[in-house]
């Protein structure tokens, strides 16, 4: 047994030092992969409590791999100086009146999507379509790839993947 977590440890710094070494690439598998097992899951487990507890898992993934890629210094201070450019002339109500209608509109948003993907891949699978959810993640995934392509290339340009 000891020699089963010994290998699966070693997996892991060995999956570590990958992605640390190709940043490009880690990025765009978790984002494609994160994204195709979220929207694939109906189709591979019918528990409404265990996909949760799934999702749940993925999200805290895909916020690890995030704090783990970690954006650098200058990064970081750019994207500050732009946003402090943004609402310098501001005032602080109306900063946290437009970010809150900017949140609650964009969960608004990602609520019906949800919804809509998932009872149409529902009607689908009524209908005799196999793997309903599977073949609308394949094409989400895609398209996830996409951005996380171009935003893996703006972010981590400066290293080779």
């Amino acid at each position: 047994m000891s020699s089963f977590l010994e290998s699966g440890k070693d997996a892991l710094v060995s999956a570590h030092v990958w992605s640390e070494n190709n940043p490009k690439a880690s990025y765009l598998l978790v984002w494609t992969g994160t994204t195709f097992a979220w929207y694939a899951l109906p189709d591979f487990c019918r528990s409404k409590v265990l996909r949760f507890l799934i999702k749940s898992k993925l999200t805290a993934g895909l916020f690890w791999h995030e704090l783990h890629l970690d954006a650098t210094a200058a990064q970081v201070s750019q994207f500050e100086a732009a946003t402090e450019k943004l609402v310098s002339d501001w005032p602080k109500e109306r900063i946290l009146l437009v970010g809150g209608a900017v949140l609650v509109a964009s969960l608004g948003a990602a609520i019906a999507f949800e919804k809509f993907l998932f009872q149409r891949a529902e009607r689908k699978r009524a209908l005799g379509s196999r793997f309903a959810h599977t073949k609308q993640a394949l094409v989400l995934a895609g398209l996830a790839a996409a951005g996380a392509k171009l935003v893996g290339d703006s972010l981590y340009s400066e290293v080779s993947a």
